[in-house]
């Protein structure tokens, strides 16, 4: 069967209902520091759903221990790069054909993978070729959210939002400790706290933490994960218990909002769609939503 070929200025799939994947497909390879140019190529040509993967590359190349997997990359018959991957624990792909979505599902039987986030067509289509005779769980369906530009001035600003430092890590890794374990059921700092704070701190010192603190306590924090020049991607919203309940989120974003656009970027996330609340306060924060994504827990 021919490559059907995703339209990259359009986040839809193209996907032929009579498609079924094979056992057949070819692997995938792992990418090495040689193919960082064109896998930075292909990634750019959806940037902001591709923002993740593109960050992971900048900050740390190809092959690094921080990546905790392996970049894979699918080439067409002509040698095009038409796939880029990472499976390890977590596995993020994207793809502009289905031999490549079938290749890297080929190629994640050998990796002990704990979560897949994919686009919910795509991720359907990975799973019939990954594990066609187990049905898949079930998924969790998530909104990608974009801000091009902020929120309007009746949104009150937060004058004191800012990027965290050291004195801060105590506080933001239990509140991110705490996200944690809500989302997973799994404690980070009784599974590896030292790793976990580690890992806080580490992007406390890239300057990717934002946060509002008052008389010395946490009120609002969030992080940023990756940056390009097309996107900023956050994650990692908390907001302290005894705050809850007085828009802090919404004037919190919006503030950190007006100070991250430049006019020619945005800043966007995922919201879990089964809660409406949330997609609220994103949008008084100046959010819309732009694609329906799916993760699942194996």
């Amino acid at each position: 069967m021919g490559a059907k070929m995703i339209n990259q200025t359009n986040t839809q799939y193209a996907m032929s209902p009579a498609f079924y994947p094979t056992n057949a497909a070819a692997k995938a390879e792992p990418l090495t520091e040689k193919d960082q140019r064109e896998a930075l190529m292909f990634l750019s040509l959806r940037p902001v759903n591709a923002v993740i993967l593109i960050g992971w590359i900048r900050d740390h190349g190809i092959v690094s221990p921080h990546h905790r997997g392996t970049f894979y990359g699918y080439r067409n018959e002509n040698g095009d790069l038409t796939g880029v991957a990472m499976i390890g624990r977590n596995l993020l792909f994207e793809a502009a054909t289905l031999e490549a979505i079938n290749a890297f599902a080929v190629s994640a039987r050998d990796h002990d993978v704990k979560m897949i986030f994919a686009e919910e067509e795509k991720l359907k289509t990975f799973w019939r070729n990954y594990r066609p005779e187990t049905p898949m769980p079930k998924p969790s369906n998530h909104q990608m959210i974009t801000c091009v530009e902020p929120a309007s001035s009746e949104v009150e600003n937060i004058n004191e939002m800012r990027i965290a430092t050291r004195d801060e890590l105590d506080q933001i890794v239990a509140a991110h400790a705490e996200m944690v374990m809500a989302e997973t059921g799994v404690d980070p700092l009784a599974a590896d706290a030292d790793g976990f704070r580690m890992r806080c701190a580490a992007r406390v010192d890239q300057g990717r933490v934002w946060i509002w603190m008052k008389d010395g306590e946490l009120i609002f924090k969030t992080d940023i994960v990756s940056v390009t020049r097309e996107a900023i991607y956050i994650e990692g919203l908390w907001v302290n218990p005894k705050a809850r309940g007085n828009r802090y989120s919404t004037r919190c974003l919006a503030s950190m909002c007006r100070q991250l656009l430049s006019g020619s970027n945005t800043v966007c996330g995922f919201l879990d769609a089964d809660h409406p609340l949330s997609m609220s306060l994103y949008r008084n924060a100046g959010f819309k939503v732009a694609d329906t994504y799916s993760k699942i827990y194996l």
